[in-house]
């Protein structure tokens, strides 16, 4: 029985010659339409029938709502909603809706700069996803935020530098939202950062240069990763430096408090930084906790709200990333604001900077490590070849792991305009024809063994899974707002109350919800 490595050797090796991300240059393709600018999916293996209808051409999510965008790059990109590609007789609009699943595997490549970026949009469920597979496990991960409209990821592989890789697009989901976007995967190169004002990073210990109003922010900003004291190192914070903003938490080093103490969701409130002159074209930090349109971190501008981002129902906080070019040279506001009381009502926030990903930020693995399986018909079709391929050298089972650290660089997020609710589409879905092999394809790929499944992105120790599929599909978003969820239900468990969800096989038949 094979692992995954077996496929990497044989994709890689086929494409060996095919002039891949030539000298890893900042803003080369990962390898050759790792934009899906070809129109097609050359270098690219497709399982089940999500991609059947893909690359999608154009912005099809505008010509079926004008009120909203696939904000793709180019012209070619994949949406598993999407049923267009541009083919005689197909009308622009059209959608196969949220039930085909199946997945999206890349040829192998080596990873040759620090820095890798791409666009995602979609769902938010763990099942629908784009994937880092490097040594047959799964080290990155990112999803949508419950919108069609694609944002800006950026991964911080200094750990995995010339180690080869794959990139795994993948919906096993049928819910509403069942679905993601992906485009233009290509390396990115970041620039030094700066604060915004005198503690934009909270590291002097207190809020100085922000002023707090109600009861959220009593005990902030939190010292340390109370997170992972909580969970028992289950979980984490992923703050940046030692303070931190965290509205769930109730540890800020004061006498008579106990580090992994928590205040609870039911406190509200408003902290509203210093005004300041944007002199930058993109501000980035890091955002956590819940998705309810009642917490999230806002850029006001004139009193107005620009730009607003929320966490994902976990308290990891990852990095999200504001264009704020349109701004520069006005003043303005951070305001992070708690106004929920239910489960999930808390935001993390930590780190506000101009430009990019500062060189002393130290790099920790970005998600729990998993080992992936494929279904075998991803290793059944031969991936396109190039003439003559030279051998790659076999990759190891299991891929080092970085040295650990208080804390991670996660991706910059570019936050985007909001969502469709997405309906499913009037008529089912027409299957697709077989598509033929190119002609110097090369031979088929012998299926390798299953190992461990890959599990969907792992919940909080301490909070609870987002709600199931509503009833109703969400209120269309105000065109300001970058991501809105329903709020968490009365009876949802608290995050401080519940554990660890328990990894799934992803690839496991789904029982159906018809």
């Amino acid at each position: 029985m094979r692992v995954i490595t077996a496929l990497i050797m044989c994709t890689a090796s086929a494409l060996a010659g095919a002039d891949v991300a030539p000298e890893g240059a900042p803003g080369s393709l990962l390898f050759p339409n790792s934009d899906f600018e070809l129109g097609t999916l050359e270098n690219w293996r497709m399982d089940g029938e999500a991609f059947q209808y893909q690359p999608t051409q154009g912005d099809n999510v505008k010509a079926r709502n004008k009120e909203r965008s696939a904000k793709h790059a180019g012209k070619y990109w994949v949406g598993t909603y999407e049923r267009f590609q541009g083919k005689a007789g197909e009308k622009a609009g059209k959608s196969q809706g949220d039930k085909p699943v199946g997945g999206l595997l890349s040829t192998g490549f080596i990873i040759q700069r620090p820095f890798i970026t791409f666009l995602v949009g979609g769902g938010t469920e763990a099942k629908a996803e784009v994937q880092l597979i490097v040594g047959g496990e799964v080290v990155r991960r990112e999803s949508g935020n419950d919108r069609p409209e694609m944002r800006r990821i950026i991964w911080d592989l200094r750990g995995y530098l010339n180690q080869k890789a794959m990139l795994y697009i993948v919906d096993k989901s049928k819910k509403s939202f069942g679905f993601v976007n992906a485009d233009d995967f290509r390396y990115y190169e970041t620039g030094a950062s700066r604060l915004l004002f005198p503690n934009s990073d909270f590291e002097a210990g207190d809020l100085s240069g922000w002023t707090a109003e109600g009861d959220a922010f009593t005990f902030q900003p939190v010292k340390g990763d109370n997170v992972t004291v909580r969970t028992g190192g289950k979980r984490r914070a992923n703050q940046q430096g030692l303070s931190w903003i965290g509205t769930l938490e109730k540890f800020n080093a004061t006498i008579g408090q106990k580090p992994g103490d928590v205040q609870g969701d039911p406190p509200t409130g408003v902290l509203r930084s210093q005004p300041f002159t944007i002199d930058g074209e993109k501000i980035l930090f890091r955002v956590g906790g819940g998705n309810g349109k009642n917490v999230g971190v806002r850029l006001l501008v004139g009193g107005e709200e620009v730009r607003v981002s929320r966490g994902q129902h976990q308290p990891e906080m990852t990095q999200a990333m504001w264009d704020v070019a349109p701004w520069k040279g006005q003043e303005a506001r951070i305001e992070i604001f708690d106004q929920a009381t239910k489960a999930w009502g808390f935001i993390n926030a930590d780190d506000f900077r101009y430009g990019g990903i500062g060189a002393a930020t130290p790099v920790v693995p970005g998600a729990p490590v998993e080992t992936v399986t494929l279904p075998e018909t991803l290793h059944q079709k031969a991936a396109p070849a190039a003439a003559e391929p030279a051998p790659v050298e076999a990759m190891p089972a299991e891929a080092p792991a970085p040295e650990p650290a208080p804390a991670e660089a996660p991706a910059p997020v570019e936050e985007t305009m909001p969502e469709e609710t997405p309906a499913e589409a009037t008529a089912p879905a027409e299957p697709a024809p077989e598509a033929a092999a190119p002609a110097d394809a090369a031979a088929p790929v012998e299926a390798p063994a299953e190992v461990a499944a890959p599990v969907g992105k792992p919940m909080p120790e301490e909070a609870a899974p987002a709600p199931a599929e509503p009833a109703e599909a969400p209120d269309a978003a105000t065109p300001e707002e970058t991501s809105v969820a329903p709020e968490a239900s009365e009876d949802e468990v608290t995050p401080a109350e519940a554990s660890a969800e328990a990894p799934k096989n992803l690839f496991a038949p789904k029982e159906s919800t018809e």
